[in-house]
This record gives C-alpha cells, structure tokens and sequence, in this order.
C-alpha cells in the first residue's frame, strides 16, 4: 500500500497577521493529523498504523509505503484510511478479492482524487 494524503487540520487556519500588502488574506500554516491506514486480509487486521504529517511545522501530506506478505491464492483485501480526530471513522474504505501469485509483488496506491487503484 502506498500513499500520499493530507490529514485534515487541527484547527482552523487564521489570516496571517502582517501590515504588509502582499501578505493580506494569505492563511497561516495550521498542523495537520496523522492519517491512520487499516489492512484487513480474509477477516483478519494485518496492520493498522498511523502516519504523522511532514513539513517542519507538521502541515504537509503524511506519506506512508508498507509491505505486506501475502500467501498464493485468492483473498478478500479491505483497505482503511482515515484523516480525521475520530479514530472510528475511517474516510476512505476500499474492498476487493484478489489473486495473488508467488514471487509476484502487488501494489494498491491511494490518491483522493482516484481513490484506490491496483498497479
């Protein structure tokens, strides 16, 4: 599973404080959440983790890749994000079965755009 999304704020952004024209109705930087990721294979949570935002001041896009072995066959896959305060929501949810091979990598990006796709 790879993924790059923003958590929703932590608070609402302000105006930026300034006498300066240039800066008038620009926003200041406002900390972001983690965004939590949950993996379930055949009924069973594999992983649930949770991914700090970037940036120096925590307000960019968290980022996570995680590697999962699977075994050959066929499995139902639920993949969980969620970007908000409330650790039972979780914002996008994807499900599927898929057939997996030996010696073959799967890999399910995630964009909010596209949502979850399959490479």
């Amino acid at each position: 599973v790879a993924f790059k999304h923003a958590g929703q704020p932590k608070e609402e952004a302000g105006e930026v404080d300034s006498e300066l024209r240039q800066f008038k109705g620009m926003k200041t930087r406002v900390e972001r959440l983690p965004v939590r990721l949950r993996v379930t294979v055949d009924g069973e949570v594999v992983l649930e983790q949770s991914f700090a935002p970037r940036g120096v001041h925590d307000d960019s896009a968290s980022v996570g890749t995680v590697e999962l072995p699977m075994t050959a066959g066929t499995h139902r896959i639920r993949i969980e994000l969620g970007d908000t305060a409330d650790p039972e929501v979780w914002s996008y949810e994807w499900n599927s079965v898929e057939e997996f091979e030996d010696s073959h990598r799967r890999v399910v990006q995630f964009d909010a755009e596209h949502g979850f796709v399959w490479d």
